[in-house]
């Protein structure tokens, strides 16, 4: 056996060691209710089939009708909001997975973000397996995510979409330069990382976040863009993923007349669905208003989001740096 693939392999068992504990504490802690907000929303889609309050949530219900489906065939006779609250407890499990991962990739021999020398395939320090496995474990058991992995919302999907973004972009670095004669490798990393971007939307906004970010991979890579099969691929799978699933929305509304938001069948409430501007700004929602730009300062405080823009400068300057 190569050492590289000695060292993935690991790499795997870790991560899957590290999703176990966290699916397991999910699991001797969930509840078989509705919880917290929203929640009750989420799952009334989950099993009516409709859609959702703005901006629709599309890629949370392809995934999680499925899901509840078939948790309702392995355990017949349990709670559907358990159902509904475990999907959660899943992806927030995988999130915690991804991010040792993300860690064990940092902290690769040699590892430098687009660096022309390649990482040296070494073996990692026992340290560095359990720094990364440790970090992956405290993320899982956290509170922020082990508290959206009990509840029926999109925040733990989101983690996951947003561990997976991370890391992928991560393991896209430690390939090397993206020059004009990019790598299979390359190419397929990129790929996953623009459809789990796309993706994300699907599931919630936030991720929008990472634009900044995705513009300047592409500008990193903009001697690759010019090979125009490679340029289309990449437009088209980041497209797709990013705007298919809202076609969800109208189809639900069809076959599911009678739950609310169904007003989505023709492109115009399809296009107020998906921004939000029938909420009204007045009522303190989502629509979008430059009146809600007064509270800016307060939201910036109360959620941290300043911190963690912060904490993003400082790792884009960590990467630059190294």
């Amino acid at each position: 056996m190569s050492p590289s693939l000695r060292r993935d392999l690991t790499s795997g068992a870790l991560a899957a060691s590290v999703s176990a504990i966290s699916l397991a504490a999910y699991w001797l802690t969930h509840g078989s209710s509705p919880f917290w907000q929203d929640s009750g929303l989420f799952l009334a889609a989950l099993k009516a089939g409709g859609g959702l309050l703005p901006p629709g949530y599309p890629v949370y219900l392809l995934l999680g009708r499925p899901f509840v489906a078939a948790f309702e065939m392995l355990l017949p006779g349990r709670p559907f909001a358990e159902a509904g609250n475990m999907f959660s407890a899943v992806w927030a499990s995988l999130a915690a997975g991804l991010t040792c991962l993300s860690i064990l990739t940092l902290q690769q021999s040699g590892y430098r973000f687009f660096s022309r020398e390649p990482v040296r395939n070494e073996p990692a320090p026992r340290t560095i397996w359990f720094g990364a496995w440790l970090g992956g474990v405290l993320t899982g058991l956290s509170y922020s995510l082990w508290f959206q992995a009990l509840t029926a919302e999109a925040y733990a999907l989101n983690a996951f979409f947003t561990s997976a973004v991370l890391f992928l972009a991560i393991r896209l670095g430690a390939e090397g330069p993206l020059g004009a004669a990019i790598t299979p490798r390359q190419r397929r990393l990129a790929i996953l990382l623009l459809i789990a971007h796309g993706l994300s939307f699907g599931n919630h906004p936030v991720t929008v976040v990472f634009l900044p970010a995705i513009a300047w991979l592409a500008w990193k890579g903009r001697a690759a863009l010019r090979n125009r099969r490679f340029l289309a691929l990449a437009v088209a799978a980041y497209a797709a993923s990013a705007l298919l699933p809202y076609l969800y929305l109208p189809y639900a509304a069809q076959a599911f007349p009678q739950t609310p938001y169904s007003g989505v069948v023709g492109l115009p409430g399809l296009a107020a669905q998906v921004s939000g501007s029938q909420w009204s700004a007045d009522a303190r929602n989502y629509g979008w208003s430059f009146d809600r730009l007064e509270d800016l300062p307060a939201q910036i405080w109360q959620e941290l989001f300043g911190m963690g823009l912060v904490g993003l400068l400082l790792g884009f300057w960590w990467l630059l740096r190294a």
